[in-house]
């Protein structure tokens, strides 16, 4: 009788020093919620052990937090499962993670998660500059603003109005979510009509902050600028050429057409010059020198003699790729291969994607991809471990930075 309890006396330390012995079991930390320009609100589930110590909030600002980041709270109270970080600087990303540790002093971290406060002065986005309207025509204005660089940006809205006071309930004009585009050709207006114009800036909790405002009047019907011109769409696109085309202007007035051209839509009177052309009959040009693998944007714009401007619709084209990279399996042994291959010629390379299959003929997928290389100039991968005796087929897929296949090599 005296073995059977000792047995069970042992039994039961035993189990207690496994339990005090064990990791702490992590929390789930949530997004950060109730952002300002000075905090952010924290939360994440209860931890249950019986030997909990405390949980350790820290942050950081980049990406990779650790014990070795600023301590944000210590809280020994186990059923205390949120807290709000204070102090903080506006319009600035944080990383977070809640780290709880037991009464042996052993940690375990959550999840990592990220917040952004808001920007000072009540936490509305930083409004912009809005220039006076350029090129203007009969029909049609360009507008132009400096660039919002708040990391909570979401959109840029353009209003209208024919009079004074632009307002977000005015004309909705344009609605713009990349941040790095920062003009809009506004067109289908009234000839002789003054225009008034904001920009209003929406950042993630759909707060708004206005530009300043300016006006435009368009040119008169019959006497004022050019009439525009309908480009079509692009032609005969290769590798470094585009045919444009063109419908003929027939003001009397005319002094030449030229075209335009941007690697980003909005093209303007300030892009790149792509042909100057006298003739008014003539309505195409080829555009040549070009990059291969790139989208191009264009625009026409009709010039007449005392130097007034209209410019025509945008329309866009991408250039043929170079020729698909030359795939070869070499120093293949029982259980490996090195594949090599030839260097993309891709202006917006994104990334190189090995494949490999068992089947001959197969269409590369989720289900084949092997491999990734993030750098045009790496061209050797080696792939281990393989079956000996067994045939396998590789294929590579290029993408651009769109994530889109540009090229695809043959079979090896």
């Amino acid at each position: 009788m005296m073995s059977s309890r000792l047995a069970l006396t042992i039994g039961c330390l035993l189990l207690i020093a496994s339990c005090l012995h064990a990791q702490p079991t992590p929390v789930n930390l949530n997004n950060p919620t109730n952002a300002t320009p000075g905090s952010l609100g924290l939360s994440w589930s209860q931890n249950q052990d019986p030997n909990f110590a405390r949980y350790e909030l820290r942050r950081s600002t980049t990406p990779g937090v650790t014990l070795g980041s600023t301590l944000a709270a210590t809280i020994p109270n186990q059923g205390m499962t949120a807290f709000t970080d204070t102090g903080l600087t506006p319009m600035t990303t944080y990383y977070y993670k809640v780290f709880v540790f037991n009464q042996m002093q052993q940690s375990a971290g959550s999840n990592e998660v990220q917040g952004t406060t808001l920007g000072g002065g009540g936490g509305g986005p930083t409004p912009v500059a809005l220039n006076a309207p350029t090129n203007v025509g009969q029909t049609q204005l360009d507008l132009s603003w400096s660039q919002n660089q708040d990391p909570n940006f979401a959109r840029y809205e353009l209003h209208r109005s024919t009079t004074p006071g632009v307002t977000l309930g005015s004309t909705l004009v344009a609605t713009i979510p990349n941040q790095g585009m920062t003009t809009f050709t506004d067109t289908g207006l009234a000839a002789g009509t003054t225009y008034y114009y904001r920009v209003f800036v929406f950042n993630q909790m759909q707060q708004s902050a206005g530009s300043d405002e300016v006006q435009g009047t368009t040119l008169g019907g019959g006497g004022g600028g050019p009439t525009a011109v309908t480009l079509n769409n692009p032609t005969n696109v290769t590798e470094t050429t585009a045919d444009l085309s063109w419908t003929q202007n027939q003001d009397p007035d005319f002094a030449r057409y030229e075209v335009r051209r941007a690697t980003a839509p909005g093209v303007t009177l300030a892009s790149a010059l792509a042909g100057t052309i006298t003739q008014q009959t003539t309505v195409t040009h080829s555009d040549t020198g070009l990059t291969p693998g790139t989208t191009y944007y264009y625009k026409v714009f009709v010039v007449n003699t005392v130097d007034q401007s209209t410019g025509s619709n945008e329309v866009s084209a991408k250039t043929a790729g170079t020729a698909p990279p030359s795939l070869e399996a070499t120093n293949v042994t029982d259980a490996a291969v090195t594949l090599v291959w030839t260097e993309t010629g891709q202006a917006d390379f994104g990334k190189y994607e090995i494949h490999k299959s068992l089947t001959q003929g197969f269409t590369p997928g989720p289900g084949t991809l092997v491999g990734q290389v993030a750098q045009p100039v790496n061209t050797v991968f080696r792939l281990q471990p393989l079956q000996p005796d067994t045939d396998y087929y590789f294929r590579l897929l290029v993408y651009d930075t769109a994530q889109q296949v540009v090229e695809q090599s043959d079979e090896a």
